[in-house]
């Protein structure tokens, strides 16, 4: 649900892990310039993995789910903090929670 409606999200994950104790959702970035470890990821991909973990939330909901890009020009696995993620999807939707 997103803002109290049905919605319908169209998109292709690029890895989905499932494992005992988690689920990891990867994102492959092709990006020349990879940000420093410990930088700031652009806001556009951390909003790509907050519907994204959303989703596989509804697939998955007794499992916790992470979120990760894979920085292929390095490469490096670099896992988005969950607070980012939630902080992006109530961005987008103010109305989560609300009553």
């Amino acid at each position: 649900q997103w803002r109290n409606d049905e919605i319908e999200l169209l998109a292709r994950i690029d890895r989905v892990v499932v494992e005992p104790d988690r689920v990891l959702i990867v994102e492959f970035k092709t990006d020349r310039r990879v940000p420093a470890i410990g930088a700031k990821v652009s806001t556009g991909y951390v909003t790509q993995l907050a519907l994204y973990a959303r989703a596989a939330r509804a697939i998955f909901p007794n499992q916790p789910i992470e979120a990760a890009i894979l920085w292929t020009a390095e490469p490096r696995l670099d896992t988005i903090p969950s607070s980012f993620l939630e902080a992006s999807e109530a961005e987008l939707d103010p109305l989560r929670g609300a009553s």
